[in-house]
Order: C-alpha cells, then structure tokens, then sequence
C-alpha cells in the first residue's frame, strides 16, 4: 500500500488559457465595433476586416482577406500617400489620425475616408500589425 502524489506545473496551462481569452475577447471586440477596422501585415496585406468594413464597402471577404491593400476596390485604395504613411507607422511606430483620403470604389463610387491607424502587437506574431480604422462618407 502507498500512495502516488503527482505534481504538475500548471503556469503555462494558465498562461495558455489567459492568452486565449485574451484573443477571444480582442477578437469579438474586433468584430463588435461598428466602425470600419482592418488588421494588415508588414507585407500590407489584409489580416483581418471586420463586418463593419464588409457591410460599409459593401466587400466581402473573399474579395478582401489575403490581398494587398493596394488591391483592394480594384485598384482604389493604391494611394502613393497612405501607403508610404502606413509603411511609416511600421518602420517609426508612428500613429495615423484623422488622414483623409478620396477612393473610387467599384460598388460605392467616390468615397471620403477619414483614416486612423496605428501599430499593434498580436500575440500569436513576431511582426506587428497596423490597425486601420475608417470613417466613411460621400465625397
């Protein structure tokens, strides 16, 4: 007769699990927002979108998430400017606010958008992201 007494390390299990919450409640944030969000890469490609920007550009995700920014509303949002100034937010870690832009959109036709963004760090990534967060109106 004996007894067997196992001792196991739970911080990283803990760790784990308070990572995953963390997403998940980023994530539905993310996707509760009624502002247009768009997540994208160092690369500029689109990360993420959230409804908003699908329903407000009237997109959807087929025709958004994987593609370079460059490419999006065939062509619309290839702006020498917002591009370089995105590259500057990954380069410098400086904050986008309150740029304004002028797009052509397929679907929509000409467009304002008031554009602000900033980098984040994701958990799950080495590199980080620019958010993008939009603010339509009629040109």
């Amino acid at each position: 007769k004996g007894i067997v007494i196992a001792f196991n390390d739970v911080t990283t299990q803990r760790r784990t699990e308070a990572i995953e919450a963390a997403r998940l409640l980023g994530e539905n944030v993310f996707n509760t927002v009624r502002e247009p969000l768009v997540l994208i890469d160092e690369t500029l490609q689109v990360i993420n979108a959230n409804e908003a920007f699908f329903q407000v550009m009237n997109v959807t995700p087929k025709e958004t998430l994987g593609l370079p920014l460059s490419e999006l509303g065939d062509g619309a949002w290839n702006i020498p400017e917002l591009v370089a100034l995105i590259k500057a937010i990954f380069d410098n870690n400086t904050v986008l606010e309150n740029h304004e832009v002028t797009l052509k959109l397929p679907t929509l036709g000409l467009r304002k958008i008031m554009v602000n963004a900033r980098q984040i760090q994701a958990s799950d990534r080495q590199q980080p992201l620019v958010l993008l967060a939009l603010e339509s109106g009629i040109a």
